[in-house]
């Protein structure tokens, strides 16, 4: 069915081919255009539903902390060694 539906647009005149195009070219835009807002949409109502509370404790230490503990201890071990190599004394010997 879709075959010859093919078949018979490609032997159809240039003036057919054309209204073909620029009506299934505006269909699918307004395809884009509707799953577009849609996102939108959902990505809005997604936004004003209200916060949920923060990550309960579990045995003292939540995930949170855990990750922005090892990110600090990250970073100031990183820091030292940085400060270490620019804050030493360069001794260069001169022949």
């Amino acid at each position: 069915m879709f075959r010859k539906f093919l078949e018979r647009l490609q032997s159809s005149d240039d003036q057919t081919k054309k209204r073909w195009m620029i009506g299934s070219a505006t269909v699918i835009i307004a395809i884009v255009i509707y799953i577009w807002i849609g996102y939108f949409n959902n990505l809005i109502f997604t936004l004003s539903l209200p916060q949920e509370p923060p990550l309960q404790k579990i045995g003292g230490f939540s995930f949170l902390e855990t990750a922005k503990n090892a990110v600090a201890a990250v970073f100031d071990t990183a820091r030292s060694l940085i400060g270490n190599i620019f804050s030493q004394p360069r001794e260069y010997i001169i022949k």
